[in-house]
């Protein structure tokens, strides 16, 4: 099987990176790196930073290595809590995810955050969702995702209205989902809340202890992997 490994900036590229001997591997402008275990495929990159930078990666990757209902689609990295029960520290895996920065209602007389003929949320696998929530003590919720880095300053408004009260917000963790819904390939969203974007920038302590944040992720991650490459 093939895992596919996403993160977005460089600080969790550093942490991920330290996980296996991946051997590092270029296809036309693509930098990736493959560890394989037997018949197993983990192929780790940097989607960067935003959904366009995400989806260009993913479909780069896909066109060498083909995607299927067997494989697995992890995405990991950091969000901002928009929840007070949710805290900085804490790890959430996305039982569901939506763009909270699409609004096509004018003409398509839909609700915000759906594009047409797709729904408004895409959803990871239950089964898997319940299983790691459990073994590894992630938070379970959903996230929602749009290309502006978020705080109480420009927080968007009626998310708790339009989203079903999601727990987090991101950049990427919405295109990921989708794309691997399009694919018909299971995935699974876990973050690292890195901050709380119902508080002030001024009081946010998103510089504070990034590296720690997304190493203590990616150990965790580390677990699901192995599990999977051991099959």
């Amino acid at each position: 099987m093939n895992i596919l490994l996403l993160v977005a900036t460089d600080e969790e590229f550093e942490a991920t990176k330290k996980l296996y001997p991946f051997i590092e591997k270029r296809f036309d402008d693509l930098t990736y790196y493959l560890y394989s275990n037997k018949n197993n495929n983990l192929i780790f990159l940097k989607g960067g930073v935003g959904k366009s930078n995400m989806a260009y990666r993913i479909g780069k990757i896909s066109a060498l290595y083909p995607f299927s209902e067997k494989d697995l689609i992890i995405n990991t990295g950091l969000a901002a809590s928009l929840n007070p029960n949710c805290s900085v520290y804490d790890i959430v895996i996305a039982d569901k995810c939506a763009y909270y920065d699409v609004d096509v209602t004018l003409i398509d007389h839909t609700q915000i955050g759906k594009l047409p003929d797709l729904p408004l949320f895409f959803e990871s696998e239950n089964e898997l969702i319940n299983k790691y929530a459990k073994e590894l003590n992630f938070k379970v919720g959903h996230i929602v995702s749009g290309d502006r880095f978020i705080a109480n300053e420009n927080l968007p408004e009626n998310l708790e209205l339009n989203f079903d009260k999601p727990l987090a917000i991101d950049m990427e963790s919405a295109c990921v989902a989708h794309i691997a819904y399009l694919m018909k390939v299971p995935s699974l969203i876990i973050r690292t809340i890195s901050d709380i974007a119902i508080e002030s920038i001024k009081t946010n302590t998103y510089e504070i202890d990034i590296s720690k944040k997304c190493q203590e992720l990616v150990l965790k991650v580390k677990n699901i992997i192995d599990e999977y490459l051991s099959k």
